[in-house]
């Protein structure tokens, strides 16, 4: 993939994590472009990428204020049959106040912090929930001040990470992001920014976010659509209706419970899927309904991220993309000309081998 690249090519600061450094915005590095579901919006004249954390958004807040539920319950509970028990009902007291304190982080600023690629002044915005100090908790819900940093498009290359993250085992696994380096200058190596865009995927080898630099790429430089064949904006069913929110930890229950009747949620494996979402119906309902409630509630005590007048009128109003469309041509690049896909390991141990001269 980086065979175009300069021997040795590397940014500073490094990347912390595993890497690889893609190609220049004039290259190409994958035969398929998508936005891998991460796409919230499309403009006239621009796309806004959700973040990775805007997809877990008021999971905290959700089960701090049912573990704050549980806590009250007990202390009536342990003040009504043993009303001398001082210490009890000096722990559940604190368990109330510590889940509340916990949960009121997730109650409170923006629902994400989106990235927008403006296509017309060929700029990337950043949107950042600066959040509000932890003394101040008369904020329970509602917006925080947040800041807006612009960076030219030219300036920016990409990068595939490796993340090593906590499964819903609570072992570790790899997954691959999608990550944008911003230099001082075109074609410069000093990082003065560095941030996600999208979701990150595993079991792929990086594929999705390789396919997302070659969608955001391309888009920017007006070779491709907003919205590419087959890909959908992101939307939160959580938020849709009422039925949507109680059901938001139910599996088998509600919008989108199709995908995990047949599996398709894990890449066919309903025999995974269909027993975790029935012991999730059965033991964790009384759970399970509250804490989606919750974050129901949080998210409509959020606000939703606002772009400033100049930024807003440079990409247009929002617009109902059609699934995709054809790419315009360009003299340069043979988009039918299909390239080798490799593994984020395999480009790795080729990156190695050309700094080492083997290459």
């Amino acid at each position: 993939m980086n065979d175009k690249a300069p021997p040795g090519e590397q940014l500073e600061p490094a990347n912390p994590w595993p890497h690889v450094l893609l190609p220049p915005l004039h290259e190409r590095v994958d035969s398929s472009a998508t936005g891998g579901g991460s796409i919230r919006a499309v403009y006239e004249h621009g796309i806004e990428f959700i973040d990775q954390m805007g997809s877990i958004d008021g999971y905290m807040a959700a089960w701090m204020g049912t573990a704050a539920l549980i806590c009250l319950a007990l202390g009536i509970w342990t003040l009504l049959d043993a009303p001398t028990a001082y210490p009890l009902h000096a722990l559940w007291v604190f368990g109330l106040v510590l889940t509340l304190a916990v949960g009121r982080i997730d109650s409170v600023g923006y629902r994400y912090q989106p990235v927008l690629f403006d296509k017309q002044a060929q700029k990337v915005h950043l949107f950042s929930d600066l959040g509000t100090p932890w003394w101040e908790v008369w904020k329970l819900f509602g917006r925080t001040s947040f800041r807006v940093d612009s960076f030219d498009w030219e300036s920016v290359r990409g990068e595939v990470a490796e993340l090593q993250v906590l499964g819903g085992t609570n072992l570790p696994r790899k997954e691959y992001a999608l990550m944008l380096a911003v230099t001082d200058r075109p074609g410069g190596t000093n990082v003065i920014a560095r941030f996600g865009v999208g979701f990150t995927m595993g079991y792929d080898g990086g594929a999705t976010q390789m396919g997302r630099w070659e969608h955001i790429r391309r888009y920017m430089r007006g070779e491709g659509p907003a919205l590419a064949y087959g890909d959908a904006l992101y939307v939160d069913e959580s938020m849709g209706n009422w039925w949507g929110a109680l059901t938001f930890a139910q599996p088998l229950l509600g919008p989108g419970s199709k995908a995990y009747w047949t599996g398709e949620a894990l890449r066919g494996a309903w025999f995974l899927t269909i027993p975790v979402g029935l012991f999730m119906l059965v033991f964790l309902l009384p759970l399970t309904v509250p804490a989606s409630l919750i974050r129901w509630l949080a998210h409509k005590g959020k606000g939703v991220p606002r772009w400033p007048d100049e930024i807003q009128a440079s990409v247009g109003s929002s617009v109902d993309p059609p699934m995709g469309g054809p790419r315009a041509s360009h003299a340069a690049i043979d988009y039918g000309k299909p390239i080798p896909q490799f593994t984020l390991k395999e480009k790795r141990a080729r990156d190695k081998r050309r700094k080492q001269g083997l290459a």
